[in-house]
């Protein structure tokens, strides 16, 4: 309550505040109580309490709620005109450094719509936070406070870092995370925003393969958000360490994260979040041969693949049945899947996870004595690569493979070798 009358909370967070205050909460009306006074009546002496001690702080807490809700209704009323800025913005539009036009809300609009792009359009998400940042540096210190402006600008430059790592950009997500630490060193330094930068750096220390620095980081950002009571982001911070942990080499670790984090998540806030955390539950499961579990959990969560409408997961999803089925010993239905999952990966020019689903197909063939139908296979996928410009390590593996074929020497060994380099280039899949 204290963060709403400094001005030191978001947009939402705002205004749920104002209208708890509003309910007429005793304790937080309590609370804010000698900050408020401090705040709208300074140098007044203090009144003695009445009797019940009701009305002590009426006064000052009225006008903290007033200035709150005028604050509020100033940042409703830009972020109503938000959109229309962003477009000129992404238009090229010059816009004087001066104008009235760089506003808290264009700012947090822009935050917005940027992280809401990540997984469809790096670019664009990567423009808006570059806009994020150019905003945030315009806004005038007197009119929002030194301290509000440098915690936005963190907030800024942490959106920043997050679309430079999604674009594979990560030695300038690195400067954008100094960036992000310097503005919050500068500021307030408050604990969620504290909690919210440590997050994205242990992502980018992720994609960087510096996993103990990233899990470090992890356990810091939770401790701090269950100390605050953020209850969904300390599962966020969970689902995100239980990820990389299966991905390293640990899927029973992976699985336990996972479900630790999804008991912390608010259902519907965010369902996509759900989803994925789900999803890698049933691959960690069929990663350590628990093949049984797997083929009741996707029996359960098919429904929610559907609802998702995530063509891409549908496809992962008939990758991984193909997996259940062999580990079940049912081997002609595994090959069905994977050969439908490489179509399906082809025609979405996923040309590397194509690759892998032909391994799994692969060894059922040459287990099976078809080493012509593993010729032909390795040569495709050779042939893919070469067409796409796919990096030189894969090519050159898969030219080893094709050799070895060609003199029927190519082993189960070999090319479950070969998968898991190939795995190791293509790099783990990016959390958010």
């Amino acid at each position: 309550m204290k963060d709403l009358l400094l001005g030191r909370l978001s947009a939402e967070d705002e205004r749920q505040a104002i209208t708890h205050l509003l309910a007429g909460c005793p304790r937080c009306r309590e609370e804010i109580a000698p900050t408020a006074a401090v705040l709208f009546h300074p140098g007044r002496p203090e009144a003695a309490p009445s009797p019940d001690g009701d009305d002590l702080y009426d006064p000052a807490i009225t006008s903290a709620v007033t200035a709150a809700l005028r604050r509020w209704r100033s940042l409703e009323r830009e972020r109503a005109g938000a959109d229309a800025q962003i477009d000129r913005l992404l238009a090229g539009e010059t816009i004087a450094k001066k104008s009235a036009f760089w506003t808290w809300g264009l700012c947090e609009r822009l935050l917005e719509r940027s992280w809401d792009l990540r997984h469809k359009d790096p670019a664009r998400m990567l423009a808006m936070a570059r806009h994020a940042v150019e905003t945030a540096q315009r806004l005038h210190a007197h009119r929002h406070g030194a301290y509000n402006v440098e915690d936005l600008l963190a907030r800024a430059w942490g959106g920043l870092t997050n679309a430079y790592r999604i674009a594979d950009q990560l030695s300038l997500a690195e400067t954008a995370l100094e960036q992000a630490f310097a503005a919050f060193h500068r500021g307030s330094r408050p604990p969620l925003l504290r909690a919210r930068l440590a997050e994205i750096s242990a992502s980018l220390l992720c994609d960087q393969r510096q996993f103990p620095a990233a899990f470090r980081a992890l356990d810091l950002s939770c401790r701090l958000y269950r100390k605050h009571k953020a209850r969904h982001d300390a599962g966020r911070t969970l689902i995100q360490k239980g990820l990389h942990s299966g991905y390293t080499g640990d899927p029973e670790e992976g699985i336990q994260l996972l479900a630790r984090g999804l008991r912390l998540l608010d259902r519907d806030r965010d369902p996509k979040l759900i989803f994925q955390a789900l999803h890698n539950i049933l691959l960690f499961r069929v990663e350590r041969g628990d093949f049984k579990a797997a083929r009741r959990q996707i029996w359960e969560m098919r429904p929610l693949y559907r609802v998702h409408d995530d063509r891409l997961a549908e496809v992962k999803l008939r990758w991984v049945e193909g997996k259940v089925f062999l580990g079940l010993g049912e081997v002609d239905r595994a090959a069905r899947a994977f050969e439908q999952a490489r179509e399906s990966f082809l025609e979405e020019e996923l040309s590397y996870d194509a690759a892998l689903v032909s391994f799994d197909l692969a060894a059922i063939w040459l287990r099976g004595g078809k080493r012509q139908e593993v010729r032909r296979l390795l040569h495709e996928m050779l042939e893919t690569f070469r067409a796409r410009y796919i990096a030189r390590e894969a090519i050159a593996t898969l030219l080893l493979l094709r050799d070895a074929a060609e003199r029927d020497e190519l082993t189960l060994d070999l090319l479950e070798t070969a998968a898991l380099l190939l795995q190791s280039l293509k790099g783990e899949p990016k959390a958010d």
